[in-house]
């Protein structure tokens, strides 16, 4: 992974435990991720070549703020729970904003600029061209670059293990 400070136009590796300042973006390269905490236990996964840039991260006496533009690739976020009303992070892209409380999802970004969003607990409201759709838990909603956010449909199940034998150089493995 490299980051490159606001000040500065050049990549630099990024080393274990490095601290991330406003304004700082970050990218991964193929076959690599990247996880950023926060003090709070808010944190977000990068995939593989994902750009993204921590627009804001403070913190108040009564309030967090974590906002982060994802400029391509996939981002995976857990929000830690709080109190009050508003968003405590946002996922920026090209074509639209998720915002969250407490709660798990995922957000990616395309070359046609078009934003996928997948709710994995709670909700998260999905904003675009004026417009929201609130995702529950086990849904997602698409948005098209300048198009409104398209209506929250049901994710796929994810894959069961079906008891499969595996032949792994001579061993048997039973997957249950």
């Amino acid at each position: 992974a490299q980051m490159r400070a606001a000040s500065r136009e050049s990549w630099q590796p990024l080393q274990v435990q490095a601290a991330v300042a406003e304004g700082t973006t970050l990218k991964t390269g193929p076959d690599s991720t990247l996880e950023v905490s926060f003090e709070d236990g808010t944190s977000f996964l990068m995939r593989e070549n994902a750009q993204v840039t921590v627009k804001q991260a403070r913190k108040g006496p009564f309030h967090l703020v974590r906002v982060v533009y994802l400029k391509s690739g996939k981002v995976i976020s857990r929000v830690k729970a709080a109190t009050g009303r508003k968003s405590r992070f946002e996922i920026e892209t090209p074509s639209a904003v998720a915002a969250a409380r407490g709660t798990s999802y995922r957000v990616a970004v395309d070359e046609q600029e078009t934003t996928r969003a997948e709710m994995l607990a709670n909700t998260v409201v999905l904003s675009a061209a004026g417009a929201a759709v609130t995702l529950q838990a086990g849904e997602g909603s698409l948005v098209k670059a300048n198009q409104p956010p398209l209506a929250p449909v049901e994710l796929l199940p994810p894959p069961q293990h079906t008891g499969t034998e595996i032949v792994d150089g001579g061993r048997q493995v039973l997957l249950r």
